[in-house]
């Protein structure tokens, strides 16, 4: 069986090494990492250690210690990270993590992911909404439902004149921010603010990993209409000052520095005295290694540093957000942006030689009097950045938040990610007869005192309650319930706005306040002549577990759960997987753990954990 580790400067064969692999079917995982190797040890001949840049020897430097490779197991090929995680002389422990293909770009924040982002030109933010709110998507990407809003200080100058709601739409247009000449009066009424479409942003994720997004999430009524929320303070601050861009590449270096890592700079002229946002991207990307330079970025003000950071990871992103005021007295200040940073990015293992190292954007909040007061400024954006109106998650959140309130699980198919429900699939494997496999007396273990519990990953908030469901041999409680300290608890990591009742109007009310939180609000067009979203019924719990879970919950209930080891030929479980409907002891199993350990050049040790589909 051919077993082994191909980087792009080294080889390892694995094929007379004792280590075992782990496979868990992430049916039952909550984390997306579902096969990995225990530590495997090996001493390293003098070709490796040359190309490994002689780590763990005395005076070495500038070695590696995480590596994207392909771990060959026979006629299969996967994606992995290899990780050295110990060494004494000539002598590595070092892991293997693949399955990571399911989910490309997992770490990214959504912020990070290529969402459309563009200068408004010959037309008002209010006039480009208005061409497509009795829209929705596929027709448009995203759009402009009312929220209503309570995060606004109307006691502050600023807001006075705020009417409770962003996307404020009446009588066919959207409400327009004014000044009112007769009483010098800047009268901001509305917040204009764009929300992604669900899908759209998860497509936009797996596209950048080179895949496209396929199966039942696609034609799931649940999304069809979903939109993410998040209050974004750029589209609250966006004044009739404008802003400015800050964009560094990493092709766009001034000056070397030490090896790969170059020196970076980028200047702006802040002109008035005022309050200012800072917002955006930030990446620095090192060796990946403590013991190698680390990269560093600093933003000053005339010379006075405002932000600091540093890091040796092979890349760390930084969300930047933050203010820095321009005193009275003052004008055309410099913002300056330094850095020390690798020249490139790595990317699905290719080096990107203009990759982004800063991306942001710096907008006036408020201007200042000759006495230091603030003065109120118009509301008026002119930019769609969909980047900005994402929530400050991963897309692996999403990927999560999405999987969990539809019981989903991901499989990949060459280029194709299909994300479908796991209760249409229990059973329906390729069959794999194991009867060879057999003991006398496997370990059986009797799941009747199972149980689960089904809630949303709730805000602090004493005006709504999402619910719960609590599942066990006896059926479904609501609350209030009692849980035992063995009931497994499947939390959906999001929530939806609740739809509330102002002066005759019903839509959508921010009541998490969370930036750091997905959430979704339904709409699919005009109601009524008015930019409303819907009920959110699709979303209750109660639902949900109808849905999506109520089979596969009461399956692992009912299934009897087995365990048993064995030893074979290697070729005799090469299309051994967790996808495989198991057949032994007289029924099917579905295959929740695989434990396989290469005790011999062509012998394998398999210890095996299913749930018998009774």
């Amino acid at each position: 069986m051919n077993i082994r580790v191909v980087h792009s400067s080294f080889e390892i064969s694995l094929i007379d090494t004792s280590f075992t692999r782990i496979e868990e079917n992430n049916w039952y995982k909550e984390d997306l990492l579902s096969k990995y190797t225990y530590p495997i040890v090996m001493e390293l001949p003098d070709d490796l250690l040359v190309k490994l840049k002689h780590i763990g020897q005395r005076g070495a430097t500038g070695y590696l210690t995480i590596f994207d490779v392909i771990f060959i197991l026979g006629d299969r090929e996967h994606e992995a990270v290899m990780e050295i995680k110990k060494v004494k002389g000539r002598t590595i422990d070092f892991e293997l993590r693949y399955g990571f293909e399911e989910f490309p770009n997992f770490n990214l924040k959504l912020s990070q992911l290529p969402l459309l982002k563009e200068e408004l030109v010959g037309e008002s933010i209010y006039e480009h909404a208005e061409d497509r709110v009795d829209l929705t998507y596929p027709v448009v990407d995203y759009n402009f439902p009312r929220i209503f809003n309570d995060e606004i200080n109307t006691e502050d100058e600023q807001w006075a004149f705020f009417e409770g709601s962003m996307n404020l739409y009446q009588g066919g247009s959207f409400v327009v921010n004014e000044y009112d000449l007769a009483t010098d009066t800047q009268k901001n009424y509305n917040i204009m603010q764009p929300l992604p479409h669900l899908l759209y942003v998860l497509k936009k994720g797996f596209e950048m990993g080179g895949f496209e997004l396929k199966g039942d999430v696609l034609e799931d009524s649940r999304f069809q209409n979903a939109f993410l929320y998040r209050f974004s303070e750029y589209y609250g601050s966006i004044t009739d000052s404008g802003s400015q861009e800050m964009v560094v590449k990493t092709d766009e270096f001034i000056a070397p520095y030490d090896g790969p890592f170059k020196r970076y700079q980028e200047t702006i002229i802040i002109e008035d005295p005022g309050r200012y946002l800072v917002n955006g991207n930030l990446f620095l990307r090192a060796l990946g290694t403590p013991f190698a330079p680390f990269a560093y970025a600093e933003i000053r003000l005339n010379g006075v540093r405002l932000w600091l950071w540093r890091s040796w990871e092979s890349e760390k992103y930084y969300f930047v957000d933050g203010t820095f005021e321009v005193p009275v007295g003052e004008s055309n200040m410099e913002l300056t942006f330094n850095s020390i940073n690798l020249n490139y990015g790595i990317q699905g293992g290719a080096v990107i030689e203009d990759a982004t190292i800063l991306d942001i954007t710096v907008s006036q909040l408020v201007a200042f009097d000759i006495n230091g007061d603030a003065i109120p400024r118009l509301i008026a954006p002119n930019v769609i950045d969909l980047t900005k109106c994402v929530p400050d998650v991963t897309f692996g959140d999403l990927v999560e938040f999405v999987r969990t309130l539809s019981n989903y699980r991901g499989t990949v198919d060459g280029t194709d990610v299909y994300l479908n429900k796991i209760s249409d699939k229990v059973g329906q494997g390729e069959i794999f007869d194991g009867r060879f496999s057999e003991e006398e007396f496997p370990e059986i273990t009797l799941n009747k005192g199972k149980s689960f519990e089904l809630v949303y990953d709730n805000p602090s908030n004493e005006d709504f309650d999402y619910g719960g469901l609590l599942i066990d041999n006896t059926g479904v409680a609501t609350k209030p319930y009692v849980t035992n300290r063995d009931t497994k608890q499947i939390r959906i990591p999001g929530v939806y706005l609740p739809n509330e009742t102002r002066s005759g109007d019903r839509t959508a009310l921010d009541i998490v306040n969370d930036k750091s939180r997905i959430q979704v609000v339904l709409y699919s067009g005009l109601i009524g002549g008015k930019n409303l979203t819907f009920e959110p019924m699709e979303y209750e719990i109660q639902k949900i577990f109808d849905d999506n879970y109520s089979t596969w919950l009461l399956f692992q209930i009912d299934a009897n759960t087995y365990k048993w080891i064995f030893r074979s030929d290697s070729e005799q479980i090469k299309n051994l997987t967790t996808e495989s409907n198991f057949f032994a002891y007289g029924k099917y199993h579905v295959v929740k753990k695989l434990s396989i350990t290469k005790v011999g050049r062509f012998t394998m040790e398999t210890e095996i954990e299913t749930d018998s589909i009774e």
